[in-house]
């Protein structure tokens, strides 16, 4: 009897030890990486809610999980690419924002591909975020943010770039962390502003720019992160293409795309096709763009110095076999040395 007491004891002691090993691990993201999106721990479950109000060029969607306090949640803005007025393109990304108790605005700023002209385009987006906040202001009683976190996605990265000078004139909050994910206008130019040297230094500012981006290029990344106060805390990645012995990653314009049909709104225009025959979520996505964005979201001196202070970004666990870590540029110093 005795021997058994002592052999449960000790199972119940090495169970323990793995427990706490286990949440180490979970706890540590995003300070580090991890080998699957399961190792994250999030605050909330999988089931979302919608609030739909997407119908005009000015309209938005409202995402949250049915399980937090949306008065008190944390605000993202998360601005959509050219076209990419279909939520489903980058469903997961948003559904790793609600788990960890994040309320996230979607705001549409396009009737379709052609219309309305680019020049449009962060008035629209602006229109609907302050019309989603003045809902839940309504609905839910929210106390809006003097500040919020925003994403921004080719064009949508043109468009948040416009919002960190002007963001008083726009009527929208202050933006507090920004991360723009292949920014660019292609052709067009309509948005454009001539200089960005006026963002706020209080940003907290990443630009991510795909190597093999055939459509926007590195013009304009690399425009905004010279002209951009040297004293803020700025960086840009560039992401390579690597090819493992399993798989290849390629570093396109649409690496960010992480699909999920709970978002689909069934409208199915070029960009929408195009994200269903491409888009892929991988190690791109949770260990490299959700997590620098999760990283300018904690602001804290421990998650900043991985951006603003080391001079590369880890996006594997894998040290003999996983990608390589992605190369930071902090000052246009550094990157016209490089240059």
């Amino acid at each position: 009897m005795i021997q058994l007491l002592d052999r449960l004891s000790m199972l119940f002691f090495f169970l323990l030890i793995f427990c706490l090993r286990l949440s180490a691990q979970q706890s540590a993201y995003p300070l580090s990486t991890v080998a699957d999106p399961s190792e994250i721990m999030y605050n909330f479950g999988v089931e979302l809610e919608q609030i739909d109000h997407s119908a005009k060029a000015t309209g938005y969607w409202i995402y949250y999980s049915p399980d937090m306090d949306i008065s008190k949640a944390t605000l993202v803005v998360f601005v959509h690419g050219y076209g990419g007025y279909n939520p489903m393109i980058y469903g997961s990304w948003i559904r790793h924002l609600i788990r960890q108790g994040k309320l996230v605005i979607y705001p549409r700023y396009q009737r379709n591909i052609f219309f309305p002209s680019a020049n449009k385009f962060a008035e629209n987006a602006a229109t609907g975020v302050k019309d989603a906040i003045a809902y839940l202001q309504k609905e839910f009683s929210y106390n809006p943010p003097e500040k919020a976190d925003y994403i921004g996605h080719s064009y949508g990265g043109t468009i948040i770039s416009d919002y960190l000078v002007n963001y008083e004139e726009y009527g929208i909050p202050k933006p507090h962390a920004a991360l723009l994910c292949a920014p660019g206008t292609s052709s067009l130019k309509g948005g454009r502003l001539k200089s960005y040297a006026g963002i706020d230094p209080d940003v907290h500012l990443a630009i991510v720019e795909e190597n093999n981006d055939w459509v926007v290029g590195n013009e304009f990344s690399r425009k905004v992160f010279s002209e951009a106060p040297e004293e803020m805390k700025k960086a840009l990645i560039v992401d390579y293409s690597q090819a493992l012995s399993t798989s290849y990653y390629e570093a396109h314009h649409n690496v960010c795309y992480a699909l999920d049909g709970d978002f689909d709104n069934q409208l199915r225009n070029y960009t929408a096709k195009r994200a269903l025959d491409i888009g892929r979520t991988d190690e791109l996505d949770y260990n490299f763009y959700w997590r620098l964005f999760d990283l300018l979201c904690m602001g804290n001196n421990e998650a900043l110095s991985i951006i603003f202070e080391k001079g590369s970004f880890p996006v594997s666990v894998d040290n003999g076999e996983g990608l390589q870590d992605r190369y930071i540029f902090k000052s246009k110093q550094q990157l016209t040395a490089q240059e």
